[in-house]
């Protein structure tokens, strides 16, 4: 016979509502009952004198919108096994995603597009030895999309699917417990322009220079690896170190010159260093203090034509004091966060002729807060 030993079992389920509504609000000048906008010019070396006034015989008039209802559920269960005395835990699931898109415009009638999808996912973990354990997850998801194509046709729901191979660490009696894992998420059915694409002026009028439009056939994939460590010298005392690394690129395009290009606001690097020491014992019990670095390497900020632009790297630098204390049958904790301590810049807009940004200084931010747990 063969023995998987003492077996566990236990069965999750989740259920989750969210109901949303957005509505846009334009408005624009038009010349008295006409019809026609108002296109005010002003040369930008006279900017500073330049008169913004809206004109007596200009019209504020509201321009027609839609608005928006969304709402979708999500229903999920999931499984964990743990065999060979809890040296194998596999945790299968699904999930099932139910989408209404209501789309109501201020003329006309409104249009409901209700969508589903079901989101399967598994993870296996195997502890190798005592102190190092091997993981491995695949997973799907989800995510609403709102409004229509040029034809009116409702967008499908984005989907992704990720997979992630990793480790976890647990040495020196805790002393040391950490994971490092590399992942791949490929996000499907997003948006993008192909100037080949039908539409109705080109459906009416069968000229190839009328064609373009945008498809839903587009991905985004992201492939990277992230590493978290954390030294507790004592019990009170912890050191907390976390790195990753990020390569994100488009692909899919129906334009060719477009596959690879980055996604606005994409880093390639990032780490933190944070440390925290809680006093336990004497006059100060329940006092703890906390501080750290952020890094930020490159970040993304767009095209300027066919050229990559980047924010520089930089530091932050946070901090933290706190004091827990139990009163009247409930443990209170009253903190103060202090962030952005080296007043790191931020950049905002370009220089003229060149691809460098404009730097800010920010200022330092301070948060007080007061919480409890019963």
């Amino acid at each position: 016979s063969f023995d998987i030993g003492e077996t566990r079992h236990k069965v999750f389920t989740s259920f989750q509502y969210n109901d949303e509504q957005s509505r846009s609000i334009a408005y624009e000048d038009q010349i008295g009952t006409t019809g026609v906008r108002n296109f005010r010019w002003f040369p930008l070396a006279q900017w500073q004198n330049a008169d913004l006034r809206r004109p007596t015989d200009i019209n504020y008039v509201r321009l027609p919108r839609s608005r928006n209802d969304n709402n979708y559920y999500t229903a999920g269960v999931s499984y964990q096994g743990k065999y060979f005395k809890e040296r194998l835990i596999v945790s299968p699931g699904i999930n099932y995603t139910n989408i209404s898109n209501t789309l109501i415009p201020d003329v006309g009638e409104r249009q409901h597009f209700p969508q589903s999808q079901f989101n399967p996912q598994i993870g296996v973990l195997f502890r190798a030895t005592p102190s190092i354990s091997v993981f491995a997850l695949r997973a799907s998801s989800v995510w609403p999309r709102t409004g229509v194509d040029q034809f009116g046709n409702p967008w499908k729901t984005e989907t992704g699917l990720s997979h992630e191979l990793g480790m976890k660490v647990n040495l020196f009696n805790g002393f040391v417990i950490g994971s490092v894992s590399g992942y791949r998420i490929v996000q499907q059915n997003q948006v993008v322009f192909d100037p080949n694409a039908p539409n109705p002026i080109f459906n009416q009028t069968g000229n190839p220079a009328d064609r373009g439009g945008q498809l839903q056939v587009g991905e985004n994939t992201s492939e990277g690896v992230d590493v978290e460590l954390v030294f507790s010298p004592s019990e009170d005392w912890q050191v907390i170190f976390t790195y990753a690394f990020n390569d994100l690129f488009r692909t899919n395009d129906p334009v060719p010159a477009n596959n690879g290009r980055r996604s606005s606001q994409w880093m390639k690097q990032s780490a933190t260093s944070w440390t925290k020491y809680t006093f336990s014992e004497g006059t100060l019990k329940g006092l703890y203090i906390g501080g750290g670095l952020r890094y930020n390497g490159k970040r993304f900020r767009g095209y300027r034509g066919v050229q990559e632009t980047y924010q520089d790297p930089h530091f932050f630098a946070d901090a933290v004091i706190g004091y827990t204390r139990r009163i009247s049958n409930f443990n209170w904790t009253l903190t103060l966060n202090a962030r952005n301590l080296l007043e790191t810049d931020r950049v905002s807009g370009y220089r003229p002729g060149t691809t460098d940004g404009y730097y800010f200084a920010m200022p330092r931010e301070y948060y007080l807060g007061l919480g409890t747990k019963f």
